[in-house]
């Protein structure tokens, strides 16, 4: 097992749509736009459900990430890189939590905007612009 964010990047860069870009001041692997797992001060920091967030802290695993303001993340946690947890295991979760979430937002959006559409409210040139989502 090789708890490294290197090694993360290295199993998600062929990934489809994978990218990096900036979150909290660290850079970060990111799906639909989203970042999902991030290396900060040699830890891996990663989102995932509330209910798994807690669980892995109550395990001993990980612990509720604080971006530096002084309040935690509930469905971020930060993992030392000296944790038993399998780094790339949790990465994967991750990712398949963003990108689901990811999808269920866009598509509800877009819902809520033909309903919008429907009952008049929303400008249809306006709702052309979002259909593309």
């Amino acid at each position: 097992m090789k708890n490294s964010y290197q090694h993360i990047v290295d199993q998600f860069e062929s990934e489809a749509g994978v990218e990096t870009g900036r979150m909290f001041g660290a850079e970060g692997l990111k799906i639909v736009g989203k970042v999902f797992a991030m290396e900060v001060k040699g830890h891996l920091v990663i989102k995932l459900p509330a209910a798994r967030a807690n669980q892995l802290v109550a395990a001993g695993d990980a612990r509720l990430f604080d971006p530096g303001h002084g309040r935690l993340m509930k469905e971020w946690v930060e993992i030392e890189s000296g944790s038993k947890a399998n780094w790339l295991s949790l990465a994967e979760e991750s990712f398949s939590f963003v990108k689901a979430g990811s999808k269920k937002s866009s598509d509800s959006l877009l819902t809520a905007h033909r309903v919008g559409l429907a009952a008049g409210i929303i400008h249809p040139a306006r709702h052309q612009k979002l259909k593309g989502w």
